[in-house]
């Protein structure tokens, strides 16, 4: 199924009654199906169209944590390693 996401219905194990639905490659389907902390309830179908949700949570860069920054604002021989595309 190269270049199509399972379309699933999944829940998180600790809240059982709260439900998502979720477009996800073959890779991140098999990690959810292994996953001990989450669930699929069901297989609702197949998408040509619906991009990967954690492939896509992976590709965007997070924020930097503004804690953290203000933490080590103090330590200027610490330098940050550049960021590598």
């Amino acid at each position: 199924m190269d270049g199509m996401t399972t379309v699933v219905v999944v829940h998180e194990t600790d809240a059982p009654y709260v439900l998502r639905l979720l477009a996800l490659c073959a890779e991140h389907a098999a990690v959810v199906k292994r996953a001990s902390w989450a669930g699929v309830d069901e297989v609702v179908g197949f998408s040509t169209v619906m991009d990967c949700e954690a492939c896509g949570l992976m590709a965007a860069p997070s924020p930097p944590d503004p804690d953290l920054t203000a933490r080590h604002a103090g330590r200027r021989h610490l330098r940050a390693l550049p960021e590598t595309a």
